[in-house]
C-alpha cells in the first residue's frame, strides 16, 4: 500500500460561520501549504452525490471537520462507499459531557467550583421561588444555566429570576432539549478574558485568546497571543483530566490574574480563531493516520 493521506472534508456551513469566507481563510490556507487534499462540502444541498468525490485508493483516509450533525452525515455516506475505517470525525467521547470529566478536576482549577444538575423539566417545576430557596445566597439575582450535553443543545447563559419561566419555553421548543436534558446551575462569575487551547493526546498544541470584556482597551479580542501562565494552567488541568479523547478544545477564563476551566468542546466543531492552523493541521492529519494504522493492525 502506498503511504496514508488524509484527506479533509470541511462543512461549508462551518467554514462560513467561524471565518465568513468559504473559499479563502486560515484553515483552507494552512491544508494548502502543507499539500493536504481537501474538498468543501455543503450537505444541506445534498451534494454528496454532485460533486462529492471519493477515491478507491485504501490509502486516502477521510477527515471531516464541521458540525456534529455533518460529521455524522459524512460517516453515514462514505461508509456506504468505504471501509469505515477509512473515515475520522474525532467526535468528542468523554468530553462530550460536562459531567462525565469535571469532577477529574480540582474545584480550585474550575471557573465553576460547585453547581446543582437537575433536568429542565424540574427547573421549571421548581421555579423561582424553590430554586433560590435552594441556591442562595449566590444566585440571589439569577442563575447560569449550562447544558451537561456539550454539543450546543443549547447555548449556556445568565438568566435572572424573573425570565426564567420564559426561558424554559424557549429552551424546550427552539433548541435540541427536552424536559429530560440535564442542566447546571451555577452562580454568576466574572471574568474578563477566555483562552482556547486545542489538545491532541493529552498535549497543547496551539491556543488563541477569543474573548476579551474590557471595552475600554483597543487590543483586538481574536489574537494568537496567550500568557504563558494560561498555558501552564492548560497544562496543569491536563494532568488531572485522564479523558480518553484523542483531541478535543480547552477553554480558560481568566479570573483575577488565575485561570479556571471553563469546559471542553469537540475539535472537529469548535472554532480555531488565531490557532497556529498549519500546527493543528498537521498534528491532526498524523493523528488520523495513526489511528487508521491501528485500526488495520
Amino acid at each position: 500500500m502506498d503511504s496514508l493521506s488524509a484527506h479533509w472534508v470541511l462543512d461549508r456551513d462551518y467554514l462560513d460561520n467561524c471565518y465568513g469566507d468559504i473559499e479563502q481563510n486560515p484553515m483552507t490556507s494552512a491544508l494548502e501549504k502543507l499539500s493536504t487534499p481537501y474538498q468543501i462540502v455543503h450537505w444541506r444541498n445534498r451534494l454528496f452525490t454532485d460533486g462529492f468525490e471519493v477515491s478507491d485508493d485504501p490509502a486516502v483516509i477521510y477527515f471531516a471537520v464541521g458540525s456534529v450533525s455533518f460529521c455524522r452525515k459524512i460517516g453515514d455516506v462514505l461508509g456506504e462507499k468505504v471501509d469505515m475505517g477509512r473515515v475520522f470525525c474525532l467526535l468528542p467521547n468523554e468530553v462530550v459531557n460536562y459531567s462525565h470529566y469535571i469532577h477529574m478536576v480540582a474545584p480550585e482549577l474550575r471557573l465553576n467550583q460547585f453547581g446543582t444538575l437537575m433536568p429542565l423539566g424540574e427547573i421549571r417545576t421548581l421555579g423561582e421561588a424553590r430554586l433560590k430557596q435552594l441556591l442562595q445566597p449566590d444566585c440571589s439575582a439569577g442563575v447560569f444555566l449550562k447544558c451537561d450535553y456539550g454539543l450546543k443543545s443549547a447555548e449556556s447563559e445568565y438568566v435572572e429570576w424573573g425570565d426564567l419561566s420564559r426561558w424554559c419555553d424557549y429552551t424546550e421548543t427552539h433548541t435540541g432539549c427536552s424536559r429530560n436534558s440535564l442542566f447546571w446551575l451555577f452562580p454568576k462569575r466574572q471574568f474578563c478574558k477566555e483562552f482556547r487551547f486545542a489538545i491532541v493526546d493529552g498535549v497543547v498544541v496551539s491556543g488563541t485568546q477569543y474573548m476579551d470584556f474590557d471595552v475600554s482597551k483597543t487590543t483586538p479580542t481574536l489574537s494568537s497571543s496567550y500568557p504563558v501562565k494560561a498555558k501552564l494552567a492548560a497544562e496543569l488541568i491536563l494532568q488531572q483530566l485522564t479523558v480518553t479523547d484523542d483531541a478535543y478544545i480547552l477553554d480558560l477564563a481568566e479570573v483575577d490574574g488565575d485561570y479556571k476551566l471553563v469546559e471542553c468542546n469537540a475539535i472537529s466543531s469548535s472554532g480555531w480563531y488565531e490557532m497556529d492552523h498549519v500546527a493543528l493541521c498537521r498534528v491532526l492529519s498524523q493523528k488520523v493516520i495513526s489511528i487508521h494504522t491501528e485500526y488495520l493492525e
